[in-house]
């Protein structure tokens, strides 16, 4: 993964303080991402390449995500090649010098940080920083409280999302009737669905050989479990409760009308949605998903 891999910036975070601030330090010449890794370690191995990186760089982790969602309150860690050169006393000097800078281009964009320890800066936001998240990073912003099966099937909910509602989203307002209604459609089995039909979809989802998907992380080695082994496994009130945790009606429908500028609740009275009577989404027979008609 190179370092423009990383770089995940969606529409709604480029428009927030703290995006606009990770853009004006790239710039600059530094390295900046967010999100990236679970642990600052992991953070550290990723932005600079395990170690071959020269130069500058700023971070923060799935850990700091997670508490900026929260609180608002988080951190950022930042390093540079050249600290691996010095000596305990000029190390001190040198990592206050990146620090301020970026403190400075933090400042510039009205962000509250301050150095607190070695590489670590205390940053504390005046804005929500969900509300600039997009859908799929609000989806799995705790994804780390699934054990690794659950976390396989949510990047497949959301690789649905981003394949289909998400970017539909973005040229609805040219969408025909029945597509706009099949839109509708699907936000209300994923975010208004219970969970007997939430997990009826999904599951289904998951499993048909339509799809494929289980095939190909036993391929990538994500799994050595066969289909049914991995299915018992799994926690869909668990998926359910994360994939749903950040999704108020408000939420939905600012995020809504930004991407398409209609209003969500007038789009659902005027796309109404058949209320679910219970069955199965995908063919099974005796409790074995087969491939669609």
């Amino acid at each position: 993964m190179t370092y423009q891999d990383l770089i995940r910036d969606s529409r709604q975070f480029k428009e927030s303080k703290l995006g606009a601030a990770l853009t004006k330090l790239r710039e600059q010449g530094i390295r900046a991402c967010k999100n990236i890794g679970q642990t600052p370690k992991e953070g550290e191995e990723l932005i600079t390449d395990h170690g071959d990186y020269e130069g500058e760089y700023v971070f923060y982790s799935g850990e700091e995500h997670s508490s900026f969602i929260r609180s608002g309150n988080g951190a950022l860690w930042f390093g540079s090649s050249a600290l691996a050169d010095c000596d305990e006393e000029s190390f001190d000097d040198e990592s206050s010098k990146i620090g301020r800078k970026i403190c400075a281009t933090l400042a510039v964009e009205g962000i509250e940080a301050s150095l607190v320890q070695l590489c670590k800066l205390a940053v504390c936001l005046d804005y929500s920083y969900r509300d600039y998240l997009s859908f799929i990073e609000l989806m799995l912003a705790d994804r780390d409280e699934a054990d690794w099966n659950e976390q396989l099937v949510m990047m497949v909910i959301a690789d649905y999302i981003q394949d289909g509602p998400d970017e539909e989203l973005s040229e609805y307002g040219e969408l025909d009737e029945e597509d706009r209604a099949h839109t509708m459609w699907q936000f209300n089995v994923w975010l208004h669905s219970g969970i007997e039909e939430f997990t009826d979809y999904f599951k289904g989802y998951y499993s048909t050989p339509d799809n494929g998907f289980h095939d190909e992380y036993v391929d990538d080695g994500s799994t050595s479990l066969d289909l049914y082994e991995f299915l018992d496994t799994l926690d869909w009130s668990r998926i359910y409760s994360i994939c749903r945790r950040y999704f108020s009606q408000d939420t939905i429908s600012k995020r809504f009308f930004d991407a398409t500028g209609f209003d969500y609740t007038e789009e659902r009275a005027k796309y109404p949605v058949e209320a679910w009577d219970g069955t199965p989404r995908w063919k099974a027979v005796n409790g074995i998903y087969v491939t669609s008609d």
